[in-house]
């Protein structure tokens, strides 16, 4: 299986994904309010609390240790299952904490009842990855985004509320589980809790980085709201969280997508450091030129279309969201680091760089959202995105024995045109006010910004002939 081939299953399944959400928020833009939003947010800031026990990193070792497949399958299975029944228990708990809202318990318990099937879920997963079954994944997380969404639309349609995000998810996890078991034509060996106590603990011990690696992860990128729900009425927590659907939830999917494709990839190149940082290289420039054209995008349509899609409601989440979409080009550059430190084994040290971004994003948004409410928090943490996605990508290439010649030139080939961009979407936006309803006028600079991007993007790589590299110390 080629990695062009894998990459293009992503990309659709990336689509896929966004589509699926974005079908689902029109229809919920319509049904709920921004304070039904807010419940869904909390209950997405709680389970980050849990990441660490929900994914506790099984596929990435068990891809990792590939070689010893058979031996850790059953003491995997028996570990992932304990830690998805205490994830679950964990977000139950940590719900009705912060909130006596029935429903919100309701769609907390629902989910925490399908922890343990996504869990199972992982073991086949990584059997495929090993096999580089990629696309199978990826047709997989389709059809499980396309369950999510018409389980959350219909149970919204018939007044269930927020217990409907509930059972969205179970009706994912089920999907997955069902069609992964499926695909793999094997059944993962008969539980029956029989290993021994040293053999989960010593696995748990292995796992220890990577468990605290999720969580951490879990944290970085839904932490906010739970920190945001301490300072934001429900309803501002509700548009935060409609604007983070937008736009920074396409990140997310996207990272995911990222770490079922290339991780895999870069093991098998782990004996040829050269190959290894080529592949690196370039596949970084094809995920940051892809995500650019997308923000870009939203950047010059996307007020004007939710205006017009929902009628105005949602006016203040579509400007919050431009925010969020000016930084995901470069906060995308952090997953493809992630891979080729999990590839290496650095467990400990990608760890280090997420807890970093995890630390940093509470800080962002405690220091915005105290200051200076709603807005200050989305323009603070969208600030920290980018600034977080470069350190990571230099400090990753550096470890991992990418030459810094070739990271500094990578940068430069990769921020050029968006900074070029955004700077003449800056330069429009000062010379004509702007208007919601202007959608041809949006399209007209759309066109302009497109053609500008790729005159810079295919002019890039003569970069290292048309500059004085040597003269202005950018040359190792």
């Amino acid at each position: 299986m080629s990695i062009g081939r894998s990459f293009t299953w992503m990309s659709v399944a990336i689509i896929a994904a966004k589509t699926s959400t974005l079908i689902a928020q029109v229809f919920l833009g319509y049904l709920f309010s921004a304070g039904e939003f807010g419940k869904f947010a909390l209950i997405v800031g709680t389970m980050s609390l849990t990441s660490g026990f929900i994914d506790t990193g099984i596929n990435k070792f068990l891809i990792k240790e590939q070689d010893k497949l058979p031996e850790n399958m059953r003491p995997a299975i028996i570990f992932t299952l304990l830690a998805a029944i205490a994830g679950g228990a964990i977000l139950v708990t940590a719900t009705y904490a912060q909130t006596l809202d029935t429903e919100t318990v309701a769609a907390a318990c629902i989910i925490a009842l399908f922890l343990p099937l996504n869990s199972a879920a992982q073991i086949y997963k990584a059997r495929l990855s090993i096999n580089l079954s990629l696309p199978v994944i990826s047709r997989v997380e389709i059809y499980a985004s396309i369950a999510n969404t018409a389980v959350l639309i219909g149970c919204a349609f018939f007044g269930l509320g927020v217990t409907s995000y509930g059972l969205a998810f179970a009706a994912s996890y089920s999907t997955t589980f069902i069609l992964l078991r499926h695909a793999t034509k094997s059944r993962c060996p008969k539980i029956t809790f029989t290993e021994k106590t040293t053999t989960i603990i010593e696995l748990a011990y292995q796992l220890r980085w990577i468990a605290l690696t999720t969580f951490a992860m879990g944290i970085a990128l839904r932490g906010d709201f739970l920190v945001l729900s301490k300072f934001l009425s429900e309803s501002d927590l509700g548009i935060y969280y409609f604007a983070f659907m937008l736009t920074a939830n396409l990140g997310l999917v996207i990272a995911h997508g990222i770490n079922n494709v290339f991780m895999p990839f870069l093991v098998k190149e782990n004996k040829n450091n050269h190959a290894r940082a080529m592949l690196f290289t370039k596949h970084s420039s094809i995920i940051f030129s892809g995500t650019s054209i997308i923000s870009l995008t939203f950047i010059l349509l996307g007020p004007s279309a939710v205006h017009l899609i929902w009628d105005g409601k949602w006016d203040t989440a579509a400007l919050l969201a431009s925010f969020f979409a000016v930084s995901l080009p470069l906060k995308m550059l952090a997953p493809m680091s992630y891979s080729l430190l999990e590839a290496k084994g650095l467990w400990k040290r990608k760890f280090s760089y997420i807890s970093l971004d995890a630390v940093t994003v509470l800080g962002s948004v405690t220091i915005g959202a105290y200051n200076f409410g709603l807005e200050g928090a989305v323009v603070l943490l969208s600030i920290q995105r980018a600034a977080i996605g470069v350190f990571i990508y230099i400090s990753s290439s550096k470890a991992c024995n990418v030459s810094k010649r070739r990271t500094r030139e990578m940068l430069i080939k990769l921020t050029l045109p968006a900074i070029s961009i955004l700077s003449l979407a800056l330069a429009i936006a000062q010379l004509i006010p702007y208007k919601f309803d202007s959608i041809f006028y949006q399209a007209t600079v759309s066109f302009t910004a497109f053609l500008t991007f790729t005159l810079l993007l295919a002019g890039i790589p003569n970069l290292r002939k048309s500059l004085p590299l040597q003269k202005i110390g950018l040359r190792a």
